[in-house]
């Protein structure tokens, strides 16, 4: 099942954690669930490695300015990718110099959720104020880096092209 929210994706398969492997092993060593199945499947070229994708998401998700993945083992086993990214590796050949974390996180939820509103900014930045988020649009504004488009009601924060 693949669920898709504003600040995550969380993709849940059942079955939960495969006997024989170590929680602390988890994405380090590789234990096959259906041995045959893998195999046909390595052997037919639909996977090119077997045990290593854990790692090469997770190293993928730093290459690319992404937390790293979560896991939750219930019975279902449950990986949770947070879809914030770091405004150095999303905007490269914006100035960003200059800007505090505040300003920086703002961005980054602009560039991410173009068309974005200060209530839903609040809601992405872990319910910073809106009176807040108001004076840091101003800032980013007066700098250049965003602009308001549309209606006053329903018109939102786009970064400047």
């Amino acid at each position: 099942m693949v669920e898709v929210f504003d600040d995550r994706i969380e993709i849940s398969s059942p079955g939960g954690f495969v006997k024989g492997l170590l929680k602390k092993d988890f994405g380090k060593k590789s234990v096959l669930r259906n041995p045959k199945l893998a195999g046909l499947f390595h052997r037919i070229g639909y996977i090119e490695k077997m045990g290593t994708g854990i790692r090469r998401m997770q190293s993928l998700m730093k290459e690319t300015g992404h937390p790293p993945i979560k896991f939750e083992f219930t019975t279902f086993v449950t990986a949770i990718f947070d879809r914030r990214i770091s405004i150095e590796k999303t905007i490269p050949l914006q100035p960003v110099e200059g800007l505090n974390e505040g300003l920086k996180s703002l961005l980054s939820a602009i560039f991410q959720n173009p068309g974005i509103q200060a209530r839903k900014a609040s809601d992405i930045l872990s319910n910073r104020p809106v009176k807040t988020l108001e004076r840091q649009i101003k800032t980013l504004a007066e700098k250049g880096l965003i602009e308001r488009r549309g209606s006053k009601k329903t018109g939102g924060y786009f970064i400047k092209e």
